[in-house]
């Protein structure tokens, strides 16, 4: 009839059945053992060199770099300036 020795025909039984458990593990052991060596493998890759402070703040003739602290600070390149010498600022402030 059956490996256990239940009482009544047709009654559930609460065993947990192997087979789909074997099948789910064997395909993620397949999974792993293809992908490991793919990321053991290295790909070449050229990063710059880390810059230093110093060199990171190198400005050109051609760049601006204008900086507001609060309403009445702006900077132009390290220089304070007027906030009311930019034409746009009666539409800002």
């Amino acid at each position: 009839m059956g490996m256990g020795g239940s009482s009544k025909p047709g009654a559930l039984r609460s065993e947990i059945n192997v087979t789909p458990l074997v099948d789910v593990v064997l395909v993620l052991l397949i999974i792993f053992m293809v992908v490991t060596p793919l990321l053991q493998m290295g790909y070449d890759v050229n990063v710059p060199p880390k810059a230093t402070a110093n060199e990171s703040m190198v400005v050109s003739k051609e760049q601006l770099i204008v900086t507001q602290i609060n309403a009445e600070k702006v900077y132009l390149n390290r220089e304070e300036i007027d906030v009311k010498q930019f034409r746009f600022a009666s539409r800002i402030f």
